[in-house]
């Protein structure tokens, strides 16, 4: 099994999916994204993870490792199923899915050492871009999980940000609950664009 569901309860890296916003999110083209990246967990060496959003087959997903705050390859997404345990909550609709695949960029060994490897869908980043570490989150609580300045312009374009939350999505000690939130430039500042929840059942 991954260890998403364990990182989850313990407060380090974890994936979030469900429950999106529901309003229409217009994306910016000035800053080359045409979709609200998506953030996917990867485990190069079983070939496997598990994405929020809808993946399809054929996807390529960025590979970032967030220590060092460089791009270490891309991964291909080749399958897509339901995500199973511990995601599989009766009457809830998850919006979380297993997927397989293959690293089709980088070197293997290397993605396989990084210890907190994020990935992003709906992104490709261009030599201009610079990730950013420990950048705080617009609501001035918590602090990003990933912030890129896609332009290289010293402006943060897109940032994820992770917490613990209750099932209306506002903060809170929920050690079953986590939000994903994703934030896009707009006229000079960031404002969140999707809101993702997942619940675990255990």
């Amino acid at each position: 099994m991954l260890r998403l569901a364990t990182v989850i309860l313990v407060g380090a890296t974890a994936l979030a999916g469900a429950a999106p916003s529901g309003r229409v999110v217009r994306v910016e083209r000035g800053n080359g994204l045409t979709a609200v990246p998506m953030y996917c967990e990867i485990q190069p060496t079983t070939k496997g993870g598990l994405c929020i959003g809808t993946p399809a087959a054929g996807e390529r997903v960025a590979l970032i490792d967030q220590e060092r705050a460089v791009v270490v390859g891309e991964f291909r997404i080749d399958t897509v199923g339901p995500p199973g345990a511990p995601f599989d909550c009766p009457g809830s609709a998850q919006d979380v899915y297993k997927i397989t695949g293959t690293v089709v960029a980088g070197e293997p060994a290397v993605i396989a050492e990084v210890e907190r490897l994020a990935g992003l869908r709906n992104l490709r980043l261009d030599p201009r871009a610079r990730l950013e570490k420990d950048r705080p989150a617009p609501d001035a609580i918590h602090t990003a999980q990933l912030a890129i300045d896609l332009t290289g312009n010293g402006s943060v374009d897109y940032m994820l940000v992770r917490y613990e939350c209750d099932q209306n999505g506002n903060p809170g000690n929920a050690h079953n609950r986590v939000c994903f939130d994703s934030y896009l430039e707009r006229g000079g500042r960031l404002e969140r664009t999707q809101q993702h929840l997942i619940k675990l059942c255990y």
